[in-house]
């Protein structure tokens, strides 16, 4: 029995949409999968990491309680909010210096708009690109005293400043 009339249509009743394989509707997702695994794992992990503490315990290692501890802290990973979307504004203005935007993260804290775990992320991360910011001013001063120039006309160089004219050299 066909679904479709003569002219080829659908036939009442009958949608013509694609059926899905059988067990689609159930396979888990990717993520799902993943994050058995991961479950199964740590499980695993902590099947074995209890034993050895049983057995140290079970021996009067003096150091059992500690074991128990430190494995306890190496297996179980410390909570992490997932990440949130924090609005600061001005934050990502290339005008800003680096002052200026460890200004509005301090005030975002104070504000209660960053917690201090926020704070610290985007402080190490602020502290991370002023050192790279500072070995690139670097890399270049150190180009143009190699290409010749004096400490004072490079700096002035790097810093988009004209370096003064200097008495007694040849140009």
């Amino acid at each position: 029995m066909s679904n479709r009339d003569d002219k080829g249509r659908w036939m009442p009743g009958q949608s013509g949409g694609g059926v899905k394989p059988k067990g689609a509707k159930n396979r888990p997702k990717p993520e799902r999968l993943a994050e058995q695994a991961a479950k199964e794992r740590l499980s695993a992990m902590l099947g074995q990491a209890l034993e050895v503490v049983e057995a140290s315990m079970a021996a009067n290692h003096p150091d059992a309680l500690q074991a128990a501890k430190l494995v306890l802290a190496k297996a179980i990973p410390d909570s992490k909010s997932p990440g949130t979307y924090v609005d600061l504004p001005g934050y990502a203005d290339p005008a800003l210096s680096l002052e200026q935007r460890a200004q509005v993260l301090d005030d975002a804290l104070a504000d209660g708009r960053l917690s201090v775990e926020q704070h610290a992320t985007l402080s190490r991360a602020l502290e991370s690109r002023a050192k790279f910011t500072d070995l690139a001013r670097i890399e270049l001063l150190l180009s143009h005293v190699r290409e010749g120039k004096t400490l004072a006309e490079a700096l002035a160089i790097t810093e988009g400043r004209e370096p003064a004219a200097t008495e007694g050299t040849d140009e």
